[in-house]
């Protein structure tokens, strides 16, 4: 600053607080375009005369910010799914690339590391920005045991294209080699919880979804019951499983037959689709620190697949010509009510028969819906047997059907 035009010089140096806060406002062409007040006693002459109130209404020069911003620290805040990143001066977050950190487990040859696909921040212009990691990386990053789970292996690396400051400078790039450790770790983890389930009799499973990522290995099917409240029935998963490897908030579990075919039986979820219900213990999960699963008292269906699979008949076993019975079995369960007996066809060969007869009747029964018992009418079974080559022997026995023969629930 040049005082009545004289050639005395006072050179003032800006404090490093003072510096930032004027970058933090955007103001980096503040000197030329606008006014700088220096108030009574500013400055004091030889004489120790004070200066005056005085308004300077532009700069002479400015001279570029030139110096690339560095980030010091981080913290980490898994709870909150957030980076607290501490710069050396005010960083413009509308520069924020969140694609440029990549997260390691050691400072140098790190055996994991995994780069955010997103993020954002809810900052403003400072020098500590908080960058929110996006759900889909949070989970990704929870599959491993040895990544961001403590200090210990809490890195980071960072593409100079990450942030830039105010004046448009890159950050100084932060090498694989040479990552960052975090400064402290919030280790306050909280327990998983159940968000949703879907119903797929296709497939047939059940997929649940988590708020973080589970540990596949952990999951016990024996503490999750399936509850219909308009019917008041529920039933305990036994033999169900699952044949994930990778750990991630979402869990498939394939029905057993066992499971399938008393579901099914019991129409549970299929009949009343808007009043199917799932409870969950604890025990049925933990996440990857070891916290069990929030207990579910009860979580209606998000969504329901009908079984849209037609289905052929199993065996057709136990043709006893004594008392004209026999069984057919179906690898699920069937409505018995939709049987129809009269589309069942008696033939001697497998192909070109030369004896056949339809059925006019029976009675059915079933205990789960799988195995069918079928009682042929007298005269049904009169009429089997007076055709001398037809179902004699068992090379001479062979049905076949209709597809409208009978209908899974």
């Amino acid at each position: 600053i040049i005082y009545n035009g004289s050639t005395a010089v006072t050179v003032w140096t800006l404090s490093t607080y003072d510096l930032n806060q004027l970058k933090s406002q955007f103001v980096p062409a503040l000197f030329v375009n606008n006014s700088i007040t220096a108030y009574n006693a500013t400055a004091y002459d030889l004489a120790l005369n004070p200066s005056i109130v005085t308004v300077l209404p532009r700069a002479f020069s400015l001279t570029k910010d030139i110096t690339r911003p560095q980030l010091l620290s981080f913290d980490v805040m898994i709870p909150t799914k957030t980076l607290i990143l501490h710069f050396d001066e005010p960083i413009d977050v509308t520069t924020l690339d969140p694609t440029g950190f990549t997260l390691q487990n050691k400072g140098r040859k790190p055996t994991i590391s995994y780069t955010l696909t997103g993020g954002s921040t809810p900052s403003v212009v400072s020098t500590d920005i908080q960058l929110i990691l996006t759900d889909t990386d949070l989970n990704y990053i929870k599959q491993f045991t040895d990544l961001y789970t403590s200090l210990n292996n809490s890195f980071l690396s960072a593409a100079y294209y990450s942030f830039a400051d105010t004046s448009g400078n890159y950050m100084i790039t932060i090498p694989s080699s040479q990552a960052l450790q975090a400064s402290s770790f919030n280790s306050a983890f909280t327990p998983p919880q159940l968000l949703s389930f879907a119903l797929n009799f296709n497939t047939p499973e059940l997929l649940l979804t988590f708020n973080e990522t589970v540990n596949i290995t952990s999951l016990n099917v024996s503490s999750i019951i399936l509850y219909s409240s308009t019917m008041n029935v529920s039933y305990t998963l036994s033999t169900s499983y699952s044949i994930q490897t990778q750990n991630g908030p979402i869990v498939s579990v394939i029905f057993s037959s066992k499971d399938f075919n008393t579901i099914t039986a019991l129409r549970l979820c299929i009949s009343n689709a808007t009043s199917c219900g799932l409870m969950a213990e604890s025990t049925t999960i933990r996440d990857l620190v070891g916290l069990p699963l929030i207990k579910v008292n009860l979580l209606n269906v998000t969504q329901i697949i009908t079984a849209g699979t037609r289905l052929s008949m199993s065996h057709f076993v136990l043709f006893n010509l004594h008392d004209g019975s026999f069984n057919v079995s179906f690898p699920e369960t069937m409505d018995l009510t939709s049987l129809d007996i009269t589309f069942l066809t008696f033939q001697s060969f497998f192909e070109n028969p030369v004896a056949n007869y339809t059925l006019t009747g029976g009675n059915a029964t079933s205990q789960d819906g799988t195995m069918i018992h079928v009682v042929l009418t007298e005269s049904d079974l009169n009429q089997i047997k007076m055709k001398r080559i037809l179902c004699n022997v068992q090379a001479t026995c062979y049905i076949t059907f209709k597809s409208t023969l009978v209908r899974d629930v």
